[in-house]
């Protein structure tokens, strides 16, 4: 389950990297009509099992985004830097900067960048790492439990039926708030899950696992105040 996890951990950078991950606060310049937002938690995890890495980057705070959810408009000459690199050190990849948790405690996270329009945007957030506190009570997926001490991100389960449940037991404070989902065909094409088949799952209810489809997979988002977490639950056909 370790591999497992690693590998959905890599794959939720990658996806919150290009959709709307970043990070938080912002300063907005008198000058400049478009605010930007950083939609990040302030609250990191890590453990033995899984550490997050987030990607830096900076979001219109009215979205900008084109019809497949990528930011439309790249920023120009990022340079950002951490008060406390023996928590947060910064590693910079192809013009971005990957956030690598090392340890407990607490970092400034400061940003710097141009935006479309050439004005000098700065952005700061003070972020708290912490060991992973298990806020997952238990999680069973189709009557399945799962090991969410080590599945601390996302689970996967096998399955020949063609309805499945999703079951969270949070504890207090937390909140799922919102679910996104897809299924997905032999040939790799995908296609949204019914929205009527989403909430159902947000509630913990039955759902729809059509046969047709080899897999599905949804992201749930489980939400206390500012902090949140973004689950995967992918179901595969046996």
């Amino acid at each position: 389950m370790k591999a497992l996890n690693n590998k959905r951990s890599l794959t939720l950078i990658i996806i919150f990297a290009v959709m709307m991950v970043a990070f938080a606060f912002l300063t907005a310049d008198a000058n400049t009509s478009v605010e930007y937002k950083i939609d990040i938690p302030k609250t990191l995890y890590h453990n033995k099992n899984f550490d997050e890495s987030p990607v830096l980057w900076a979001v219109p705070v009215n979205g900008n985004f084109d019809e497949n959810g990528v930011y439309i408009d790249d920023q120009a000459a990022i340079t950002a830097k951490s008060s406390n690199p023996k928590v947060i050190k910064l590693v910079k990849n192809d013009g971005l900067y990957e956030m690598i948790l090392k340890k407990s405690g607490k970092s400034r996270i400061t940003m710097t960048f141009k935006d479309e329009e050439g004005n000098t945007r700065t952005l700061s957030k003070v972020f708290r790492v912490i060991k992973y506190p298990n806020f997952i009570k238990s999680l069973h997926i189709s009557g399945k439990k799962m090991n969410i001490k080590e599945d601390i991100k996302a689970s996967e389960i096998y399955t020949k039926k063609t309805k499945a449940t999703v079951k969270f037991v949070l504890k207090n404070g937390w909140k799922k708030t919102e679910i996104t989902g897809r299924y997905c065909k032999k040939n790799g094409n995908q296609v949204k899950i019914p929205d009527a088949e989403l909430k159902r799952a947000l509630k913990g209810k039955s759902f729809k696992f059509p046969k047709k489809y080899k897999k599905m997979y949804m992201f749930i988002k489980l939400e206390k105040g500012d902090d949140y977490l973004d689950y995967l639950v992918e179901i595969n056909r046996k």
